[in-house]
């Protein structure tokens, strides 16, 4: 087992931003995931994305540009978690729509016992 230090609080204080950069530079290798050729070339072009997206360019609109210019297809998923996980882009927040009508779950049971009923009997018939 291995022995475990004790250590005080200033100690603690003093190494943390140091455990702070090792941790992040851990994150950013574990997202980047060396072997991706994606992920490496998104990552040279990191500054003009990052950029982009602070004009409210759409990752669609990226896409394609990456596309047109480098003739190096990327999904737009791609670019989204590169832009989320790398960049620290934060996701957009869905909006909750509320004007749009829903039909309740009262509403779905009674539909589905009344279509259920109403096909039964029309197999009955024949």
């Amino acid at each position: 087992m291995a022995k475990v230090t004790q250590l005080t609080k200033e100690e603690i204080e003093a190494k943390k931003d140091e455990f702070k950069a090792k941790v992040s530079e851990s994150k950013k290798n574990a997202l980047l995931g060396r072997s991706s050729p994606a992920k490496d070339f998104l990552n040279e072009i990191s500054d003009i994305v990052k950029d982009a997206l602070k004009y409210n360019v759409s990752y669609k609109q990226i896409a394609k540009d990456i596309f047109d210019t480098y003739k190096f297809k990327i999904s737009e998923q791609t670019l989204r978690a590169f832009a989320q996980n790398v960049l620290g882009v934060e996701k957009q927040k869905r909006s909750k729509n509320t004007t749009k009508a829903t039909a309740s779950v009262e509403d779905k049971v009674l539909y589905n016992e009344n279509t259920s009923g109403r096909i039964n009997a029309d197999i009955n018939e024949l």
